[in-house]
């Protein structure tokens, strides 16, 4: 199963790629018509079967305006390229991201950092959010 992590921005969108239990960045697009075109684009010639999209809980668990914008961003993607589509917990990644790296690609970073987190969570049987 050919699995993209997403972490989604206002601005620009993460990328991320699992190459088996691993995943790696994959790139960064803008958040824009053009952009969500090109990640159609990415699923489409990467084969995807499963997206995994970064939920931005607040600190307590609870969902935010940020994280309402991402359930209804992962629903249009649902509706409109069939692929399944899972919500994982990414309290924190993008911070995680920004210590681990000195350069402005924190976002795919931060893509890869909440996906090898559910790569990880499988392992163990934990749930999605």
């Amino acid at each position: 199963m050919r699995i993209l992590g997403i972490d989604f921005g206002e601005r620009k969108i993460g990328l991320a790629e699992a190459c088996g239990q691993l995943a790696l960045p994959f790139g960064i697009i803008d958040n824009t018509k053009e952009g969500i075109q090109k990640l159609q684009k990415i699923c489409q010639e990467e084969e995807i079967d499963k997206m995994v999209i970064g939920l931005p809980l607040n600190l307590d668990g609870t969902e935010g305006k940020m994280a309402k914008k991402v359930r209804r961003f992962g629903q249009e993607l649902e509706k409109n390229l069939g692929l399944m589509i899972c919500f994982w917990d990414e309290r924190l990644t993008t911070k995680e991201a920004k210590g681990e790296i000195k350069h402005k690609r924190e976002d795919d970073t931060a893509a890869a950092i909440m996906l090898q987190s559910y790569l990880d969570s499988k392992k163990e049987g934990r749930k999605n959010v």
